[in-house]
């Protein structure tokens, strides 16, 4: 018949050094056996390796090994971040599945960029607006209207070449008297008429 554990009351098989695995356990933790104790203040499990026990050890070798890493994109020798990359790099994968360039990139001077409802805004004449409406304005030579938006025909709201925009217009006559529409038929004429196509 096998001994029981040496501590008072456990009643449980012993293990080691006449102890059940739950004492030896903390028994070997504490550092009754002679082993040092880990130097993180709070820890009471034995010392290893450099005065520290197996959890506290690895967690220092793993924060070496990152402070050594630096991003795989080829080029880029920032710090590493998160799966194997810099935060830039990693950033950009999160953003658009790609990490692009080693390096920021910025677009050139009046590139502009794409909103997120994907139409590009540029900066222009001191204010912010969209290409597309721009591009529309300077190919009929005035300011738009209110009532007058610009439509992408393929579809790509980025795509601002000007045989992909067409000029829309919501102008509509206030009534429905033959009259009022000839009056707002003329207007349309005298606006559009001599407009380049």
């Amino acid at each position: 018949m096998s001994k029981e554990c040496s501590v008072e009351g456990c009643g449980r098989p012993h293990v080691a050094r006449g102890l059940c695995r739950n004492h030896y356990q903390n028994a070997k933790a504490r550092g009754a056996f002679g082993h040092n104790v880990c130097a993180i203040e709070w820890c009471h499990n034995a010392a290893i390796h450099q005065g520290l026990c197996r959890n506290h050890y690895a967690r220092q070798q793993r924060k070496q090994d990152h402070k050594n890493r630096v991003c795989v994109v080829e080029g880029c020798s920032k710090p590493f971040f998160c799966k194997d990359m810099c935060s830039l790099h990693y950033g950009r994968v999160r953003h658009h599945g790609d990490p692009g360039p080693a390096g920021r990139t910025n677009a050139p001077a009046g590139a502009g960029h794409l909103s997120k409802s994907g139409y590009r805004t540029v900066h222009h004449n001191g204010r912010n607006m969209a290409e597309h409406r721009l591009f529309m304005e300077r190919h009929i030579g005035r300011e738009l209207l209110d009532s007058e938006t610009v439509h992408h025909k393929n579809g790509n709201r980025a795509d601002n070449r000007i045989e992909n925009l067409e000029l829309w217009s919501s102008s509509q006559p206030a009534g429905q008297r033959v009259i009022d529409k000839l009056v707002w038929a003329r207007e349309i004429v005298a606006l559009y008429g001599h407009m380049p196509t």
